[in-house]
């Protein structure tokens, strides 16, 4: 069992180290692409891929089933043969930064979601090989079937220093949903007192959530100082942006104050 961990701890840190590498040496963007269409249809876009290093790379591009590798059911049509890349093997020089274009066709029968995750592959100090991958996410108009809910939500004031103290919200999303979502909205503060809103926050930076998946994630903001007492959030998505459409989720939770040491000046 010891040696069990201390394996499975080497390799997540050498997993670390090895995107740390790859993202310290290029950088690519987008970083994320979400596509909704037709069957039968294209579309075309580009990634820009940067050289932050000192020496010239060598890049090769690697497309892989990213919705096979995480929920281990592939996709009878391949990556390849949707997604399109050109060129997928090409030299970058120091700082400098190129085009690559890619192109999505969709099959006949395009009813479900598929996932590419597009490898930017390249060989540096030796024969040390590093990737930094993006994702590209595919979905098939009109054929979502959405349904998401918030199951945990709690709330946490923390008076650290003013004027900027700690709202943490700690949330964990379930969907329900044949597709993926990335839900979007706004986070209320009540004074249950005054019954007023005293604050009210964007929430925009939930990552995707896979179709039957639930994710667990913390939210941290930094607001002025309110004075003690008894406060409410609210806390309102939307989980069918993506698809053109307003399909919201919602969820209340009490404020609890913690007192943090504040720090000297």
């Amino acid at each position: 069992m010891k040696l069990r961990k201390v394996i499975l701890f080497g390799i997540v840190v050498g997993f670390l180290i090895f995107t740390a590498t790859a993202r310290a040496n290029i950088s690519v963007e987008p970083t994320l692409t979400e596509k909704v269409m037709e069957p039968s249809s294209t579309a075309e876009g580009s990634y820009w891929v940067t050289n932050n290093s000192s020496e010239p790379l060598k890049i090769t591009v690697q497309l892989e089933d990213w919705m096979g590798y995480m929920q281990g059911a592939y996709d009878q049509v391949k990556v390849d043969e949707w997604l399109k890349i050109e060129p997928n093997s090409f030299p970058l020089q120091p700082g400098e930064k190129k085009q690559i274009k890619y192109r999505i066709i969709t099959p006949p029968d395009f009813k479900n979601e598929k996932v590419a995750q597009v490898f930017f592959r390249f060989t540096q100090l030796e024969n040390f090989e590093a990737r930094l991958g993006v994702v590209l996410y595919l979905s098939a108009k009109g054929q979502e079937k959405l349904s998401a809910e918030i199951t945990r939500l709690s709330a946490k004031y923390r008076d650290v220093n003013d004027p900027r103290d700690e709202l943490l919200l700690s949330m964990e999303i379930k969907n329900n949903s044949n597709f993926h979502i990335r839900p979007a909205g706004t986070i209320e503060v009540k004074n249950l007192a005054t019954n007023q809103v005293v604050y009210t926050y964007a929430v925009d930076r939930i990552p995707s959530i896979y179709p039957n998946q639930p994710f667990a994630f913390d939210y941290l903001f930094h607001p002025e100082s309110i004075p003690e007492g008894d406060y409410e959030v609210l806390l309102k998505l939307n989980y069918g942006n993506l698809y053109g459409k307003n399909v919201f989720m919602e969820k209340t939770a009490a404020v609890v104050w913690e007192q943090k040491e504040k720090t000297s000046p």
